[in-house]
Formats: structure tokens, C-alpha cells, sequence
């Protein structure tokens, strides 16, 4: 009976873990900062609140603490908001933040908290913003493998 109850209660975790995102896979793990990534969102219930999430994927050998972005946000052809976004990777001592296993880690971020949009499609467009000493502007960010940008329904 113990074994019926682990065994499904595995599947159940598999099947609400693995929901149906698109990821944007970056050519060679590399993100260049002329690419701008784009995610097209339907919203369907618009009294709904929602939770803005951006999960990155990287390896283990990306040399930075963080990754900053920008985040566009358009709803109707019209630009909403913009938003700058740091997301940290790793802590200080240099220990990844991020789950995942062998080289690959990945880290979720929450944008935005209970948040409610109208029904419709929106677009939002992830644009690198990664500077080398506030200065220099990084063309080639390495060792990022996959970004998405996504909506999550709050049951509260």
C-alpha cells in the first residue's frame, strides 16, 4: 500500500512540475544583446490575479552573480511598462541559488506579485542589459542556455 501511495504521488509531482512552458533556447548557451526575446501571453481570465515569473537556465560555468535585463511589457500594440530586472544566480561565496542537476542550474524569479491583466494578448520582450564594470556593455553573454517569461494563476 506504502509503495502505491510513493509511486503515485511521484507521477503526480512529474506531471505538476512539468508544465508546458516555452522556453527560448539561446544558440551555443549564448545570448547575444542585439536579440531581444520575445513571449506572447493569451490571457483568458482577466479578474484573475497572477504572479509574473522568469525562469533562467544556465550553466555552471557562467562567470557573473547575476543577470540584468530589461523586461517590455505591451498589451494592444502599445508599450505598458519597462522594467529593469537583476535576477541573482548565485550568493557571494559563489554557491549556485539555482536547482537543476550536473552543469545545468536554473533559477526562478517572481516579476511580479498578484497582479491582474487585461484579457487579451500581451507581449512582453526580454532585452540584456549586462555591463562590465557600470561601463561596458556586454555583447556576448555565455553560458545562458534557456529564458521564459510566464504567467502563474493565484489560487488565493
Amino acid at each position: 500500500m506504502k509503495y502505491k501511495i510513493w509511486r503515485w504521488s511521484f507521477i503526480i509531482l512529474i506531471f505538476v512540475s512539468c508544465e508546458d512552458r516555452d522556453y527560448h533556447t539561446f544558440s551555443d548557451k549564448t545570448w547575444n544583446s542585439e536579440e531581444r526575446v520575445q513571449f506572447d501571453i493569451e490571457v483568458e481570465d482577466s479578474t484573475a490575479y497572477y504572479f509574473t515569473n522568469i525562469s533562467v537556465r544556465h550553466t555552471t560555468s557562467y562567470k557573473y552573480q547575476n543577470i540584468i535585463m530589461f523586461s517590455h511589457h505591451y498589451f494592444d500594440g502599445k508599450k505598458i511598462k519597462t522594467d529593469t530586472v537583476e535576477i541573482l544566480l548565485s550568493k557571494k561565496n559563489g554557491r549556485w541559488i539555482g536547482t537543476g542537476k550536473n552543469d545545468i542550474k536554473e533559477v526562478t524569479h517572481t516579476l511580479k506579485e498578484r497582479s491582474r491583466y487585461r484579457q487579451g494578448p500581451h507581449r512582453f520582450i526580454l532585452e540584456l542589459a549586462m555591463r562590465k564594470n557600470e561601463l561596458l556593455k556586454i555583447n556576448e553573454l555565455t553560458d545562458i542556455s534557456d529564458i521564459v517569461i510566464y504567467l502563474t494563476k493565484d489560487d488565493k
